[in-house]
């Protein structure tokens, strides 16, 4: 089951909105089989000591998730005519390791690049990761001189899906985005997935928010 909410003001237009979701829909794809392979190999793996079991990870790796929503989106890339690039590095002169966006897609009609950024949703990394988004933008590259950042942050929680947990997410995101003056970032959707659980009766979801920052 899957569902999809939106704040009630500001909802984008069908074919932007269309666009949004099927990005969402690729993140909550990767999530469900990243989740899914690490479940099933952590069952059967020996277990480690009691004093360690409570710091076991349960969620799915951040880059995990994205090599897979790079390999799952590219039949939708090619149909849109966009080009993507893993990791894109922006070389702005500083020393050390350029910093680098998980996904920049590449808009050649209407010169723009969209850039995205991955990861478990906190409210450090919303703040962290918009931040890094802004301070990139006066890099562009040639030919593609609009840029628009994007956040694709989740939550995995062992509860029932429902309409109203994705709505408390919804709120908590919301709130989170409000409370930031510099950037302005706004949350554009929320979806929720259940998500594959190896005991009976079990409940797994994902809820996968997305920001957009400027």
């Amino acid at each position: 089951m899957r569902i999809v909410r939106y704040p009630s003001r500001g909802r984008p237009s069908p074919q932007v909105a269309n666009e949004l979701e099927e990005l969402v829909m690729l993140t909550q794809a990767a999530i469900s089989i990243v989740n899914t392979e690490r479940r099933v190999l952590d069952r059967d793996a020996p277990a480690v000591n009691a004093s360690l079991q409570n710091h076991l990870r349960g969620a799915a790796y951040e880059v995990t998730v994205v090599d897979r929503f790079y390999q799952l989106a590219q039949r939708a890339f090619e149909r849109r005519g966009v080009s993507a690039m893993w990791e894109r590095p922006y070389l702005t002169g500083s020393r050390g390791r350029p910093l680098a966006t998980d996904v920049s897609l590449f808009d050649s009609k209407g010169r723009t690049e969209t850039r995205l950024e991955f990861g478990l949703y906190t409210r450090k990394k919303l703040k962290d990761d918009a931040e890094k988004l802004a301070s990139l933008r006066a890099t562009v590259e040639p030919g593609y001189p609009k840029v628009r950042n994007l956040l694709l942050l989740w939550v995995e929680k062992g509860d029932r899906l429902s309409q109203k947990r994705a709505s408390d997410h919804l709120r908590e995101m919301k709130s989170a985005a409000g409370g930031m003056k510099t950037p302005t970032v706004e949350v554009r959707l929320i979806a929720g997935v259940d998500l594959f659980a190896e005991t009976a009766g079990q409940h797994r979801v994902a809820y996968v928010g997305l920001f957009q920052v400027s």
